[in-house]
């Protein structure tokens, strides 16, 4: 066996954040499934009015998170978009503390998903855009994001603050409001020692290990780090588990990509 199929087969992708990496409609059965805890507390949109909701018309539910960075597009990962074949089924929503009703919505014009995103091995260039037919309206609910520039960095321990609408320890949150966390940024170098040491890559940002984590349905969500954003929610190997991180695409490798599309 090769090292990438050996790397594979020991990371459990069952428990992973890969809403859409095999099969959409299984994965947002998987995210539907409350049964992880992400720690954080019950939070507003009006505290993180960057946060956007994203659903599939067909399925009719919440699968994916996002962050308004222009009135008309919307930062979230790639493995989110990639087994979306039709985009006219892509809902946005923005505006609304709970992800299937409420706020203002819109449909997608296009979705982009970076050339070099690497789907299973190892989830490198996580990232994805879309571009919405109507641009959001901002006001007190309705935000843009501040991304991190390629001169920004991070520090070790750093807080940073997550938020989203995905799977926590609450069966009775059937449309589970918005919650949000606070993680500490790791080192690379203790993420690639908890996991294959060869999947962690430089344009990766490690944050969590303290129990408060993303989960399912939080994946292509922003990581807020000292009011800009700093990556992407893209995968981990549980939800909430002590000392293992959630792994992050770094907003800051790829700006220049983000730029030419968006023109921020």
């Amino acid at each position: 066996m090769t090292n990438a199929g050996l790397s594979i087969q020991r990371i459990k992708w069952d428990d992973c954040l890969l809403l859409l990496s095999l099969c959409l409609m299984v994965q947002i059965s998987v995210a539907l499934n409350p049964s992880r805890i992400i720690g954080g507390k019950l939070d507003t949109i009006e505290n993180n009015p960057w946060l956007i909701s994203i659903a599939v018309e067909e399925f009719g539910g919440h699968f994916c998170g996002g962050s308004l960075i222009t009135p008309s597009w919307v930062l979230t990962a790639a493995h989110c978009l990639v087994e979306v074949t039709d985009t006219r089924s892509l809902l946005l929503r923005a505006g609304s503390d709970h992800k299937n009703y409420g706020g203002e919505i819109r449909k997608v014009r296009q979705k982009i998903t970076h050339p070099d995103f690497q789907r299973y091995y190892p989830m490198d260039y996580d990232y994805g855009l879309m571009e919405t037919r109507r641009p959001f309206v901002l006001g007190p609910k309705i935000a843009i994001i501040q991304l991190a520039g390629i001169d920004d960095s991070l520090r070790i321990n750093q807080d940073c603050k997550i938020a989203g609408w995905g799977v926590t320890n609450n069966p009775a949150q059937i449309h589970r409001p918005l919650k949000s966390a606070i993680v500490k940024v790791g080192k690379l170098e203790d993420c690639r020692a908890k996991y294959v040491p060869d999947i962690i890559t430089n344009n990766m940002v490690c944050a969590g290990g303290n129990g408060n984590d993303a989960c399912q349905g939080d994946s292509g969500g922003p990581i807020i780090c000292g009011g800009k954003q700093f990556g992407v929610v893209s995968w981990g190997r549980q939800c909430g588990v002590i000392d293992y991180y959630v792994i992050y695409a770094s907003v800051t490798v790829i700006r220049r990509w983000i730029f030419d599309y968006v023109g921020v």
